[in-house]
């Protein structure tokens, strides 16, 4: 029997491929297929699939170039305080000596480069080694693509009434409900609600209120003295560094979170430098801050912390956030 395949879209239209199927194993008559079409052949599960053989597209040197989604913390080196957005955390490791920690080769010619603003890496490499590479890799690009949205609820409440919570509310679920309880009551107030939507591995930052800029010294330079200006944020901002996890429901977040309230004070005095009367400013202001580190389920609120005032005379603040992944979908136009 004999069977003939048209290889459509080339220079080759009227070549026919012949195979003999008398006693043949479908295995042989697909190689003996893809041997005359000068293609290979890949058996999937919903069918065959015949590509044309890679060396087709390799360059002279044998290279090819691929580009990798990774998450944001892979390539940073992971010493510091622990705050994960302190500046002593943003060393970037050699992406190419990482690999090679790996097992992975690098001969002459082979490259590794990552793009901090997409967290992408980009790998110049023999086909062989980035079969290694994908491994090592197989999943970021799928989860990189998640859109989450990440909000935060901040509320001020009495000292001593956070302090009963926590000795009788012991999960999330009953501390929020215990908040709301008394938001009701009047006893306690949302001061804060800064949200966000960002894709998965990507930081994002939002802010409002504004700077306050105050006279914080003086610089002494070529022997000339000049004011040097200090500035400190009025409002709230928050920042947040997600990843969603290979289940598409565990979210591990990086997060800061900065919030103050009231009128800043700015406090004045006047030191004499030489002949020179200067005037030196302070500001004194309700600012909290929390930065952490967590991993919670898609949906879940979480509570994150507490952060006191000064003194027990000054409202605590609890803080829940809320992180949720959500789908690109097409909304329908709106009807004219």
């Amino acid at each position: 029997v004999k069977i003939g395949l048209e290889r459509k879209g080339t220079d080759e239209v009227e070549r026919r491929i012949s195979v003999d199927l008398d006693d043949a194993l479908l295995g042989d008559v697909l190689d003996e297929i893809a041997k005359q079409a000068n293609r290979t052949v890949e058996l999937q599960p919903d069918g065959i699939v015949m590509r044309r053989p890679l060396k087709a597209f390799l360059p002279f040197d044998g290279m090819i170039m691929r580009q990798f989604p990774v998450p944001p913390d892979v390539f940073y080196a992971k010493e510091g305080s622990g705050d994960p957005f302190g500046d002593d955390q943003k060393e970037l490791l050699d992406p190419r000596a990482y690999l090679v920690g790996k097992g992975i080769p690098f001969p002459e010619g082979a490259t590794a480069t990552f793009v901090p603003s997409t967290s992408n890496l980009i790998v110049r490499n023999t086909p062989e080694n980035m079969e290694f590479i994908e491994a090592i890799f197989e999943g970021y690009g799928t989860r990189n693509s998640v859109q989450l949205r990440l909000a935060a609820e901040v509320y001020a409440i009495d000292c001593a009434d956070a302090l009963a919570l926590f000795k009788v509310r012991n999960t999330t679920r009953a501390l929020k409900q215990g908040v709301m309880e008394l938001v009701e009551e009047g006893e306690a107030e949302l001061v804060a609600f800064p949200a966000l939507v960002t894709r998965s591995g990507q930081r994002a930052k939002a802010e409002s209120g504004w700077d306050l800029d105050y006279t914080s010294g003086i610089e002494v330079k070529d022997g000339k003295a000049s004011p040097t200006q200090g500035s400190v944020r009025v409002g709230c901002s928050l920042e947040v560094d997600p990843v969603i996890g290979s289940d598409g429901e565990t979210i591990d977040v990086n997060i800061a979170l900065s919030v103050s309230r009231g009128e800043p004070k700015v406090l004045a005095r006047k030191v004499a430098v030489g002949d020179t009367e200067w005037r030196f400013e302070s500001v004194e202001l309700d600012r909290r801050t929390l930065s952490t580190a967590f991993t919670t389920l898609s949906g879940q609120p979480q509570f994150i912390g507490s952060i006191a005032g000064s003194n027990a005379t000054e409202p605590t603040y609890l803080v829940f956030v809320d992180a949720e992944v959500i789908e690109v979908v097409r909304e329908p136009p709106v009807p004219e």
